[in-house]
């Protein structure tokens, strides 16, 4: 949906990655280059090199034709999403509507149309966590093995996820093969070595490179509280794989309050939020937000059904629910009480992505059950599954309206994209907002100062020589360092800023207009 906005790429990365994607093509290698703009995404460079390969053969253009080609391949996360309810539940049904979770959910989607590192991530993360739990096949414990070598050079966050999900799925086997006297200590040995071990290539090259994340987490004082909350949540989990014993006069599920508990502080932290940004410098719950809430919790509801069927289980396809879940929760755990900055709201946030597989499949396991339990209704068992449809669709804006539901601004039109390039054409010091400055660095090289509309507002002076203005800076704002929220300019301020100056170049409809202005 994001791709009929603009024929550009629906995210600022993308234009990081189709410039490094060219400057491998191009010199016909890879090499670390701290003073090159784009440094950050060569320390990460499976996917641009990668699209530099195809677009060498199929005579792809690097950057317009990066969002369609990826769409078509993150897709396919579809099908890792079914088999992973088909091998949980045992169950058609459920893993149809894990897969349909997977292709609808907004913000799933939002990120598997985008042309980011993430959305490949995505795809591979379910892959290798379902290889992993079929090691006894040593041709997909060596694909597991390589596939975990190889995602610290995709993505941090996604190898520390793929990471924390093997280990969760050893930890869980091994706890029932002691319980039933068959642990191996060879076995477990080579366990390890071909799962959790590959970590050690992931802490090597990261402290090699520096990488921002991993310095982050292995601090004293970031991999102490971790490893705390990495043990909390593996006692618990162990708990958990334990199925619920029979007593006369109690349920055999958990109760609901208590399996709802999770879904409940959500809510409540995205109403809070919407009051006042919980992460210090970050934007508060939109409205637009607020209006899918009812979609969310009726999701919820599916899940908190699918939990407490999946409590009266211990198998291996649990394990793989469990695990997911374990290793995203750590991790957004970790990013709410390492400190309430923008750095562990980027933890936190891009952490939720990965429990999308978990409760894709709780979701899956509840609409089965609510279904089954209905048989004989064939009107209700309609409504159950036009429900989970309608919910899932409901988040739909999600994927293609982030300017509303997220007060972020994300994709650049093509006269913002023409605009540059004429800068590029001019030479000299450019002036803008945040977004349109990374634009600018990542695909022209062009350094720009991304503080303009702050500066027009405190009436500073500007030293460049050519200013990018967007009249939609005063309605929706001007785009700041991320994560914080959209600067609103006053309308006033603008036109006497443009009054004043030469305008070269007008493109956009009217309360869409770019501005390229000389200002020397």
């Amino acid at each position: 949906m994001p791709l009929t906005i603009s024929v550009l790429p629906p995210n600022v990365e993308a234009f990081s990655l189709a410039r490094v994607s060219v400057t491998i093509s191009d010199q016909g290698l890879w090499r670390l280059d701290e003073g090159d703009p784009n440094s950050y995404n060569l320390k990460l460079p499976i996917f641009p090199l990668v699209w530099s390969i195809v677009t060498g053969l199929a005579a792809l253009d690097p950057l317009a034709h990066l969002p369609w080609a990826l769409v078509f391949v993150t897709a396919a996360v579809v099908f890792p999403g079914y088999l992973l309810g088909l091998k949980v539940a045992r169950h058609r049904g459920v893993a149809a509507a894990a897969a349909l979770f997977l292709a609808a959910f907004g913000s799933f989607l939002f990120l598997t149309s985008g042309a980011m590192k993430e959305s490949l991530g995505l795809l591979v993360f379910p892959i290798v966590v379902l290889l992993y739990a079929e090691r006894t096949d040593p041709r997909k414990r060596g694909i597991a093995f390589v596939l975990l070598c190889l995602l610290p050079f995709l993505h941090h966050l996604v190898a520390l996820m793929a990471l924390g999900a093997v280990s969760v799925v050893l930890v869980l086997h091994d706890r029932r093969a002691l319980a039933q006297g068959r642990l191996s200590g060879r076995e477990f040995a080579l366990d390890v070595l071909t799962g959790p071990a590959a970590a050690i290539v992931a802490a090597a090259y990261y402290a090699y490179v520096k990488m921002f994340l991993f310095v982050e987490v292995t601090g004293v004082f970031g991999l102490s509280l971790l490893v705390a909350i990495v043990v909390v949540l593996l006692a618990a989990s162990l708990r958990a794989v334990r199925p619920a014993r029979v007593r006369a006069g109690r349920a055999l599920v958990t109760p609901a309050s208590v399996a709802a508990l999770v879904p409940v502080l959500a809510v409540g932290a995205v109403l809070y939020n919407a009051r006042q940004p919980i992460f210090t410098g970050t934007v508060t719950t939109e409205p637009a937000l607020l209006l899918m809430l009812p979609a969310f919790v009726a999701i919820a509801g599916f899940g908190v059904i699918g939990f407490q069927v999946l409590r009266k289980t211990s198998n291996r396809g649990s394990d793989l629910v469990l695990a997911m879940l374990v290793a995203s929760v750590a991790f957004i755990l970790f990013g709410f009480l390492r400190g309430l900055d923008p750095v562990s709201f980027l933890v936190a946030y891009r952490s939720f992505d990965f429990m999308d597989f978990a409760l894709a499949v709780l979701a899956g396991i509840g609409v089965a059950v609510a279904w089954r339990r209905l048989a004989g209704r064939r009107a209700a068992q309609v409504a159950v599954g036009a429900v989970f449809v309608a919910a899932l669709l409901g988040t739909a804006p999600m994927a293609w309206n982030t300017q509303a539901v997220f007060g972020l601004e994300t994709t650049t039109t093509i006269g913002e994209f023409r605009a540059l390039e004429i800068l590029a054409s001019l030479g000299g010091r450019v002036t803008t907002d945040q977004r349109l400055a990374e634009v600018a660095l990542f695909w022209f090289e062009i350094p720009a100062d991304g503080s303009l509309p702050l500066r027009l507002e405190a009436g500073e002076e500007l030293v460049a020589d050519y200013a990018l203005v967007l009249e939609r800076w005063t309605t929706v704002g001007a785009s700041q360092l991320h994560p914080a929220p959209n600067r609103i300019l006053d309308r006033g301020i603008l036109d006497a800023f443009l009054a004043e100056h030469t305008i070269l170049f007008v493109s956009g409809p009217p309360g869409e207009r770019v501005y390229l202005v000389r200002l020397a």
